[in-house]
């Protein structure tokens, strides 16, 4: 799954709304939450060794990923889109380097831009949607297996019932105002 967290970073730069700063009290639930899926993952360090559904789960959604970004890596149509890719996050780890700001964010505008044409593009190629659904179910499968592991286990059981309740309050909050920013 590796080689997916770049496009996965750049998708959700890429489809994140324009936003003001959070509410006071959206970044409280948002912390707390923070606090909580820590506990989680500090309680059950790896979930794999307490459900060995999980560890195929995973090789399956890294299996997907790798095809995924194969061929997205390989298709013809997307060999200028991904050059450009890569130049711009040659930009962003410079001005990341530098502590440029503004170079940062211009190249962060730049990645998102590049990652919808990218995403749009490889939407319109059969085999590549087909690879990305895939690899959307496999993830989804893997998320789904852990928040029940984490939903029964005892150690996590009242901890995972209060992430929950949290994630559901932060909803509310951004849906009385959108205008928030989420993590």
């Amino acid at each position: 799954m590796n080689q997916l967290l770049p496009y996965s970073i750049i998708l959700a730069l890429a489809f994140a709304p324009a936003h003001a700063e959070p509410s006071t009290k959206l970044q409280e639930l948002q912390k707390e939450r923070r606090e909580i899926t820590g506990k989680i993952r500090k309680a059950i360090p790896d979930l794999g060794a307490v459900d060995p559904e999980l560890r195929k789960l995973e090789q399956a959604a890294a299996k997907a990923s790798e095809a995924h970004q194969l061929a997205l890596d390989k298709h013809p149509k997307l060999q200028e889109l991904n050059a450009q890719m890569a130049a711009a996050n040659a930009k962003l780890e410079a001005a990341t380097e530098a502590k440029d700001e503004a170079g940062k964010a211009a190249a962060d505008e730049e990645i998102s831009k590049l990652a919808d044409r990218l995403m749009e593009t490889a939407d319109k190629e059969p085999e590549l949607k087909r690879l990305g659904t895939a690899m959307h179910k496999a993830t989804i499968a893997l998320m789904e297996r852990e928040d029940q592991v984490r939903a029964n286990h005892p150690l996590t059981k009242e901890l995972f019932a209060r992430e929950e309740a949290l994630q559901r309050q932060i909803d509310a909050e951004l849906e009385a105002h959108p205008e928030s920013e989420t993590e």
